[in-house]
């Protein structure tokens, strides 16, 4: 099944003009590395270059290889979008878009966990999917020529200082309290 697959992908690409490769994606910032406090959105603003002769639409967005998952939630933007101008990216154009949490725009948004620990770090992939047409599709419902994933880097970190430790509260407290027996016996001396 794997290699029908491949083929297939391989004939469309050879007779149909999918050019593989023709698109690139610039995340913003450009690193891709993000920080918010633990209970906020944080998110990505994009360019997306279309340097190939066909269409394409923007199909979904999501992140892959994760190294702490449980850090928030990642939400799709650009994927319910498709594109600029009636969900598609024309030829040779190129779509840039800042983020933008209250009004979906950008790459996409990621929600911190509220209660994520300062200086914890998600970070993996954004795989954007991308589907290629050698019309518009809007006006051409069997002009499919494949599809395309472009993979970006990314890393989300918790912003703020670590609280102290439950050992060092206790401590403090009690110091606190040691100091305030001190000085009331100090002051019934005098």
């Amino acid at each position: 099944m794997r290699t029908q697959l491949i083929s297939s992908l391989l004939f469309l690409t050879a007779c149909c003009g999918l050019q593989a490769g023709t698109v690139s994606i610039t995340i913003d910032p450009s690193n891709g590395s993000i920080q918010g406090e633990a209970g906020s959105q944080v998110g990505w603003g994009f360019t997306l270059a279309n340097t190939s002769t066909d269409w394409i639409s923007v199909v979904a967005s999501n992140l892959i290889d994760q190294t702490d998952p449980g850090l928030g939630e990642y939400s799709d933007f650009i994927g319910p979008q498709g594109g600029p101008r009636a969900s598609v990216v024309a030829p040779l154009a190129s779509w840039n878009e800042a983020y933008d949490f209250s009004q979906d725009l950008g790459l996409g948004s990621f929600a911190i966990s509220a209660p994520a620990a300062a200086g914890a770090v998600d970070s993996g992939i954004i795989d954007v999917q991308l589907a290629f047409y050698s019309e518009n599709p809007n006006l051409c419902h069997t002009c499919s020529v494949g599809f395309e994933t472009v993979d970006v880097p990314f890393s989300v970190t918790v912003a703020g200082t670590p609280e102290p430790s439950s050992e060092f509260l206790i401590v403090a407290v009690l110091g606190l309290g040691l100091g305030s027996i001190t000085r009331t016996h100090i002051l019934k001396k005098s």
